[in-house]
């Protein structure tokens, strides 16, 4: 739990303090477990506590651990700490603070306490720009294009469904290079083990060029 403690560590912040918002009641783990792996639906500050939404429940926590369960280095941590959990030898640990409740973490914890931190999105934005075809895919709807700006070659999922009933119509005819002016989504992350992805749809087909002269616009 070294990242915790590194992130809590200050001159305010003692041992005792940093040890409770770890394992002590509405601590780190206590919301962990109550969060089942999944995501709170609100978090919402209310005076020193941390009321936090799951659907139709709500639970009030310690506002230290609100800010460690954001913490992709803190969720790397818990992963080691209950990673003896679950095999033959070991099926619970439990740690015991003064004048706490003991936190008992049992093999049945392990799911929730190990699940990843939900991609962190960076950008989503919206652009348009050409795109030259690469791979149609008539049975799908994922194709691949270059961006003749940059070189680079991406797959992107078609969300324009007139422009898709067109190409099943047959209204539509390709080659490859064939160049595609698009309302194009561009969405990067962050995932849990820190590389960085991005996504491409395609809102609409404004045109398609078979050569350097725009050849139709689509309105619709």
């Amino acid at each position: 739990i070294a990242a915790a403690i590194a992130f809590l560590a200050s001159d305010s912040a003692n041992a005792a303090v940093v040890l409770k918002t770890l394992f002590g009641g509405g601590g780190l783990f206590d919301l962990l477990k109550f969060l089942k792996g999944g995501k709170a639906t609100g978090m919402t500050q209310i005076g020193d506590s941390l009321v936090v939404e799951v659907g139709d429940e709500s639970r009030e926590f310690q506002i230290g651990a609100g800010k460690l369960v954001m913490k992709r280095s803190v969720r790397k941590s818990v992963r080691k700490f209950v990673a003896p959990l679950g095999g033959s030898a070991i099926s619970t640990l439990s740690v015991v603070l003064p004048d706490t409740e003991p936190l008992v973490i049992a093999s049945d914890d392990r799911q929730a306490l190990t699940a990843p931190l939900q991609d962190e999105t960076i950008t989503d934005t919206v652009v348009e720009m050409w795109l030259n075809v690469r791979t149609i895919r008539f049975d799908g709807t994922r194709w691949e294009f270059r961006n003749p700006s940059t070189a680079q070659v991406i797959r992107a999922t078609i969300l324009d469904e007139p422009f898709l009933d067109r190409v099943d119509r047959r209204q539509e005819s390709f080659a490859q290079g064939d160049a595609m002016f698009c309302a194009v989504r561009v969405r990067q992350w962050e995932t849990d083990d820190g590389k960085i992805e991005e996504d491409y749809s395609i809102l609409k087909v404004l045109s398609h060029s078979s050569d350097t002269g725009i050849q139709g616009r689509f309105d619709s």
